[in-house]
């Protein structure tokens, strides 16, 4: 059977880094570029180099797998997906290749769809983008097919959601829900269904908000369908079972977050929703938002993680603002748009929002005169 000669991967996204057992060296590109690697067999058998005989045991090892890919990625050693990573995925698949290298490529392709869906400037066109394709062409070829199809379904759900197409994201999100389920009761899953979850929540967060915008659904109506996905997501957090448990305050945070944007009328993307800042926002809506916001310092916040404390800073700016403390909200809104240079999306949302309350602050101002 013949060895794929190059992995479109990313920069100094190594496969020896990963423990890989593939004994051959490899060109891995990297965007425009390229470089050659060489790797070892590992001490220990994977059960990436066998035939799989279990989808939830090569699921558990692909997902260890992925984030060692996806860290790389992520920490920008990676120029993004390639411009013909569709084709190089057609070439791939054509060549019949052992399941190990279909879950390498499953993997690098879900680490590039995650990072251009938060990283890039793309809106409408975003799930439109070859390496969606990638990612559902590469799922039957995997040694976990049906989680490979569930990871497929939330990854582009979240894409849809992004571009405005509420209702299909919501009806994918849906169906990898519904496809997730009989894995529910797998411990050893938590970390995925949590991130799954989590995907939900954002689906249905950009579903409500693009309804609050046609005037179609109500504050209300949004805590009752979020918060039961919110709360679900962080039960499930407690089944991860990892050395590091800094994983799993990292999910603690960012549905915490997620809570205090639906207290404080903010859509997926940091838009305003429901009218303007205060309006229909409670005491009690206030109260819990600021309990939730608090609670996240508690979960040994990272400064270095700058996209949630990014959407982290949007939030505790709006709170601020609407409780009458209008410069320090100012002020953490400008150290948010900062973060945001580096996801375009976010800026562009948050920009005219600082514009509109540094207008507001200088007419008071000029009036007090």
């Amino acid at each position: 059977m013949e060895r794929p000669s190059t992995f479109f991967i990313g920069d100094n996204v190594t496969i020896e880094k990963l423990n890989i057992s593939i004994n051959h060296v490899s060109t891995i590109k990297i965007g425009e570029q390229s470089t050659s690697v060489e790797t070892t067999a590992s001490a220990s058998e994977s059960s990436l180099s066998r035939e799989p005989t279990e989808e939830h045991s090569d699921y558990t090892e692909y997902r260890k797998l992925a984030d060692g890919i996806q860290k790389d990625i992520y920490e920008g050693k990676s120029l993004g997906p390639r411009s013909d990573c569709l084709q190089e995925c057609r070439e791939r698949i054509s060549q019949n290749l052992k399941t190990e290298y279909y879950n390498i490529f499953f993997g690098i392709s879900e680490g590039h769809a995650d990072k251009l869906r938060t990283t890039s400037d793309l809106t409408e066109g975003l799930a439109d983008h070859d390496i969606y394709k990638c990612l559902e062409l590469f799922v039957p070829h995997t040694s976990f097919p049906k989680l490979a199809r569930i990871t497929y379904l939330f990854r582009h759900a979240a894409a849809l959601a992004v571009s405005g197409n509420v209702e299909l994201a919501k009806k994918e999100a849906d169906e990898g829900y519904k496809a997730l389920r009989p894995y529910l009761e797998a411990e050893r899953h938590a970390k995925t269904i949590t991130s799954c979850l989590y995907g939900r929540v954002n689906v249905y967060l950009g579903w409500f908000s693009a309804m609050a915008a046609k005037g179609q659904t109500s504050r209300q109506s949004m805590k009752d369908n979020i918060f039961p996905l919110i709360n679900e997501g962080l039960d499930y957090v407690e089944k991860i079972k990892d050395s590091n448990s800094e994983n799993k305050h990292r999910w603690i945070r960012m549905f915490l977050v997620k809570r205090a944007f639906v207290y404080l009328n903010i859509g997926l993307l940091g838009e305003d929703i429901y009218d303007t800042e205060e309006l229909h926002i409670t005491e009690s809506d206030r109260t819990e938002a600021k309990k939730c916001l608090d609670d996240v310092k508690t979960h040994y916040w990272k400064t270095e993680e700058s996209r949630r404390l990014m959407l982290y800073n949007r939030a505790e700016a709006k709170l601020l603002w609407i409780e009458g403390y209008k410069q320090e909200g100012i002020e953490i809104l400008s150290a948010a748009l900062e973060i945001a240079a580096g996801f375009k999306r976010e800026k562009s949302i948050y920009q005219p929002i600082l514009t509109k309350w540094n207008k507001e602050i200088g007419y008071k101002r000029l009036k007090s005169k």
